[in-house]
């Protein structure tokens, strides 16, 4: 089991304009020592992810549906003797239950078929019918985060034993529980570290706090532990910064402490929001061979969310693209730059700036992220795409396995996955972007994280015409500098 696992995870905002679908059916894997790339456009539904990792999404927020699984086995040993009262036993509840009942229980809390499924077509089909056609079973209840609604677990069920597997569904802790594990087990670097500092507690202080709570240190202890956590981060004259308020430091120097706060009680789960975007370019890399040094050394997870590709293509194991709230591609990190699969992946890629480009205009992808109030049909991506067809209008893609079309086996982290129709067969056209490559492959590269040196992604044709007139242009993408 990984470390952190996100399943058919659901979050929508209801404004007075209507309710917006901020996070769809997204499911993903992190294990332990990886580093696992977030990236999208403004909109995409990256943040509000995390936030909902976190457990911090604030109104009109709500996590509707889904399962967030977090193994530790410290802090599984932790919370079972702390909280034996909301320990569940997953075998006992399969074999006193059976899905019928469950299934009815749905149904007076009008959730949907299509809720449980992920299945459009179930829209209008109650839970009660599904199970009896033997669409759903237990399974699909529990892991679509419904065991509650349907009486097969408690509210505050959240250790969890699943035959040898053990875990906590962080969707049902208490609040008390997600406080202990919060700063401690599972670390965030916000992305505005201006509103993330509080601005009547020094820099120093905010640091040491964090750690007498969690490491149960005492005032000298702690204080030495935060100015050493200041110097990592690159804060220079730390000790005599260590009493400085947050308005006198700068943006960079903002930002810098923000991450120390995050990595003082050494997480099993480090999630990074935009960190190093108010960096120079110096401490940027500083910053980031520090979190390679985490990962490597102390199998720290990290949950890296970034619009630089470049950030990524450095540090990164593996990339999620995320589009409109949904994962539109999952690869290992050389094979999304080599052969990336879905034609917003090749339009990030094409619309990157180089050093000695002689084009007077970027290449962009056409169009903006759509209203996540009322996405269109079909595939949310086919307004923007210059490959899109009729199918792409009436059916939703699903995420497949690119090379079989068969869905994706979650554990299976060397799967490059893609939610498109080419991939399902229902396109009459192929996809005929392509990425050319200057310089050695990293993938015949003993070290991690080199990456793509000159990638030129030969990125979306945006000048109309049909598909098969777009098909035979020369395509002029941008390349990609490390």
């Amino acid at each position: 089991m990984a470390l952190i696992e996100v399943e058919d995870l659901n979050v929508r905002f209801y404004t007075e304009d209507g309710v917006v679908k901020a996070v769809n059916d997204l499911s993903y894997q992190i294990e332990a020592g990886e580093t696992f790339g977030v990236v999208g456009e403004s909109g995409a539904g990256k943040s509000v992810t995390s936030l909902s990792l976190m457990r911090l999404l604030e109104y009109p927020g709500r996590i509707e549906s889904g399962s967030i699984r977090f193994r530790d086995d410290d802090a599984l040993d932790r919370f079972e003797s702390e909280y034996p009262d909301n320990v569940v036993d997953l075998d006992a509840v399969r074999a006193n239950h059976d899905v019928e009942t469950a299934a009815a229980r749905l149904d007076d809390r009008d959730v949907s078929g299509v809720q449980l499924t992920g299945d459009d077509r179930y829209e209008d089909v109650p839970p009660s019918e599904l199970a009896a056609e033997g669409v759903i079973d237990l399974d699909d209840i529990l892991d679509g985060g419904f065991g509650a609604d349907a009486g097969l677990v408690a509210e505050d069920d959240f250790v969890v034993h699943d035959g040898d597997r053990r875990y906590l569904e962080l969707l049902r802790a208490p609040d008390d529980a997600m406080r202990k594990l919060r700063g401690n087990r599972i670390a965030m670097v916000f992305q505005d570290a201006e509103t993330a500092l509080n601005p009547v507690y020094s820099v120093g202080e905010q640091v040491a706090e964090a750690i007498r709570h969690h490491l149960d240190y005492d005032e000298e202890a702690a204080r030495e532990r935060a100015i050493e956590m200041l110097e990592t981060v690159g804060i220079p004259d730390a000790e005599e910064r260590y009493s400085d308020y947050p308005h006198q430091f700068s943006g960079g120097m903002q930002q810098r402490a923000v991450i120390a706060i995050a990595l003082s009680c050494d997480p099993d789960l480090l999630i990074c929001d935009e960190p190093t975007t108010a960096l120079d370019v110096t401490i940027e890399a500083q910053i980031l061979e520090l979190l390679k040094d985490l990962a490597d050394e102390f199998d720290t997870a990290i949950q890296m969310i970034t619009h630089d590709l470049g950030v990524i293509a450095d540090i990164c194991d593996r990339v999620m693209v995320m589009y409109a709230g949904s994962a539109v591609e999952t690869a290992p990190v050389e094979d999304l730059y080599y052969d990336p699969k879905h034609p917003y992946t090749a339009g990030l890629m094409g619309s990157i700036p180089r050093i000695g480009d002689e084009r007077e205009r970027l290449q962009t992808i056409p169009g903006t992220m759509p209203d996540l109030i009322e996405l269109p049909p079909g595939c949310d991506f086919h307004p923007r795409c210059p490959y899109a067809e009729d199918a792409c209008v009436h059916n939703e893609p699903p995420l497949v396995d690119a090379e079989t079309g068969e869905s994706p086996d979650p554990a299976a982290h060397d799967q490059h996955v893609a939610a498109c129709l080419e991939y399902t067969g229902d396109l009459t056209g192929d996809l005929d972007f392509e990425v050319e490559i200057s310089g050695a492959d990293p993938r015949e590269r003993p070290d991690r994280g080199t990456g793509p040196e000159e990638a030129d992604p030969a990125g979306i044709d945006t000048d109309g015409g049909d598909r098969s007139e777009r098909g035979a242009r020369d395509r002029n993408g941008g390349e990609l500098d490390e």
